[in-house]
């Protein structure tokens, strides 16, 4: 009892005098200054989702308030296509030695952008534009033909472009992941050498990291030009794209 006595009567003093009040120090900077911990042992709980008030611990230790609404916002610059069975490529004007994936409307399965009017990624132009300045994760991935294609993607590259006004520039770039296998090894395996192949090439490859963009910056998904056309009917492609950060 002698314990909730003192702390009504600090309390008391307080408001009645308007005076600073110390606990464990003589030398209070504030109404009430407490050094030490502080212990609540009941705390009732959050009726509704609404507008509350979190206490928080200032650069100075002071407490001070942050106020929220519980509200989860929503994040309006996610962007995610999928393009199965084939897809095509588009010559790029300025990068003779890139083409862009051709993804349609019914490609883009995810697009969060803040209007039903608009959309982060443009299937008109093949590319997202970037709707403010912050760090954005990309996850982009290519797999090309089926199964496994010989030397014919010795140095073909999978590429993100990226457009700041008229300057296009290779944001980031990988080659299709390979290893190399001898004749002898492939005539064990029973594979045809008549070709004259040295190796193999696995056909799929990834690009996942983060970058820095700048508002309206137009970021598009490439290839190396001059595949085999022919395969391109069984490839896959796919991206997403969010920013994670100012």
């Amino acid at each position: 009892m002698k314990k909730y006595s003192t702390l009504s009567f600090i309390l008391f003093c307080i408001v009645s005098y308007g005076q600073n009040y110390g606990i464990n120090t003589t030398t209070p900077e504030a109404r009430l200054d407490v050094n030490g911990n502080v212990k609540i042992r009941t705390i009732d709980p959050v009726a509704s989702a609404s507008t509350y008030k979190f206490l928080v611990a200032g650069p100075s230790n002071e407490v001070q308030q942050i106020e929220t609404n519980f509200a989860f916002a929503t994040n309006t610059t996610i962007s995610k296509a999928v393009r199965v069975n084939g897809f095509s490529l588009l010559s790029t004007t300025s990068l003779t030695d890139w083409e862009t994936i051709d993804f349609d409307s019914e490609n883009l399965v995810i697009d969060t952008a803040p209007t039903s009017t608009t959309e982060n990624f443009d299937v008109a132009t093949d590319s997202y534009k970037v709707p403010s300045d912050g760090i954005y994760e990309i996850n982009y991935s290519v797999k090309y033909g089926s199964g496994i294609i010989a030397t014919l993607l010795a140095n073909k590259k999978v590429g993100i472009l990226k457009t700041s006004g008229t300057v296009v520039d290779v944001l980031d770039e990988k080659k299709f992941d390979g290893v190399n296998i001898d004749i002898p090894l492939l005539n064990l395996l029973g594979l045809p050498l008549g070709n004259g192949l040295l190796g193999i090439t696995i056909s799929s490859t990834s690009i996942n990291s983060a970058y820095s963009l700048k508002k309206n910056d137009l970021i598009s998904f490439a290839i190396s030009s001059g595949l085999d056309v022919n395969l391109l009917a069984s490839s896959k492609a796919d991206f997403v794209i969010k920013k994670i950060s100012n």
